[in-house]
């Protein structure tokens, strides 16, 4: 055996037959290979032997499962200490700041290895630091011992679960469609463009980049997640439905079919709700696609207002959402006769015929 990995690496030619024995046996065992991996550590020398992020010679764990977020980052996945000692950092991208908060904490750990010329050690934990096969045998049926009550709850556990959801679940659940599914389930069988679509799936998972958003992934600061028009804290929703510039939007096109309503306080139940608005609409199709298009150009008109310096006019927006949107529809409906003039100058006409 030539390093250590070796024993995990693919290519196992040029382990002598013993090793490869050894390699056979346990670790290509999961079950075996990880219980005996939890219970060694390194003692850092001169690093050459040891992996920085999947060997364990810190006390608390291995580094990539105390920094996932860095390791995900890293394009030395596979670098010895030594390496990383000697070289720099290479990253698939800039870190943001709680990923530098991340890195320093790191360094904390580095200060305290110690490195000198000798080979790097592996050491036992248990049994006062010296291995045996005999400890390992008494390792191993400790754990065998705890796995099994645990597997048996897990049975009786999942044999309680059957009967419920067989017997009282199905029964009590069935014909009632999860709000959150229903949405989800609308919005991709929409016929606006796949980039609103993806938009809306964005949304609905509240994931859309608003300010409030990148100030929780540490992106922007504290000072800078406030509405550029009204000055109140930048939401997703905020954005979409309760600046006053959305709600102006909104209650325009609401107005032109004749309903006044009530914004709600998210996004997938404003979906819903919009839906609900006429419920005997000959046109569902249209009336959802003029959603999509008003929630898109939403979107657009506040990104052109940061990044452009370019302020959009309500009446201007609710235009081109109208047209728009029976644009997409009529690319679907061939047969549909209204222009996207007819359907702003007479929406509640043809959404009733």
């Amino acid at each position: 055996m030539y390093n250590w990995n070796s024993l995990t690496s693919n290519d196992a030619s040029q382990l002598s037959y013993v090793w490869k024995g050894i390699r056979r046996s346990c670790c290509t065992d999961y079950s075996q290979w990880s219980l005996f991996l939890s219970n060694i550590k390194f003692k850092v020398n001169n690093g050459l032997s040891i992996s920085f992020w999947s060997d364990r010679w810190v006390d608390n764990g291995i580094m990539k499962d105390l920094f996932p977020r860095p390791f995900n980052l890293s394009r030395q996945k596979e670098a010895s200490i030594s390496t990383i000692f000697n070289s720099e950092w290479s990253w698939r991208r800039r870190l943001r700041l709680n990923e530098k908060r991340e890195l320093d904490s790191m360094l904390s750990h580095m200060r305290l290895i110690i490195s000198s010329p000798e080979q790097d050690l592996v050491c036992w934990i248990k049994h006062g630091g010296v291995y045996s096969a005999g400890s390992f045998c008494k390792l191993t049926r400790t754990a065998a011992n705890l796995q099994l009550p645990l597997s048996a709850t897990r049975i009786n556990r999942s044999v309680s679960s059957t009967l419920f959801n067989s017997n009282t679940a199905g029964i009590l659940q069935r014909n009632l469609p999860s709000p959150v599914t229903s949405s989800f389930c609308t919005a991709w069988s929409s016929f606006s463009p796949p980039q609103i679509c993806c938009f809306i799936w964005l949304a609905l998972h509240e994931c859309v980049s608003s300010l409030i958003y990148l100030n929780n992934r540490n992106i922007v600061s504290d000072a800078n997640t406030l509405c550029s028009l009204c000055k109140k804290p930048e939401t997703q929703n905020h954005i979409l439905m309760h600046c006053p510039f959305a709600s102006s939007v909104w209650n325009n096109i609401l107005r032109k079919v004749g309903i006044s309503s009530v914004m709600p306080n998210k996004i997938d139940e404003f979906l819903l709700q919009w839906n609900s608005l006429i419920p005997r609409c000959s046109n569902p199709k249209l009336w959802h696609s003029l959603w999509d298009i008003t929630i898109w150009e939403l979107w657009k008109s506040r990104n052109r207002r940061i990044f452009e310096q370019k302020s959009t006019g309500i009446e201007d927006l609710v235009f081109r959402n109208f047209i728009s949107a029976c644009f997409y529809f009529s690319c679907n409906v061939t047969s549909f006769p209204y222009s996207g003039m007819d359907f702003f100058r007479n929406p509640d006409c043809i959404l009733f015929h």
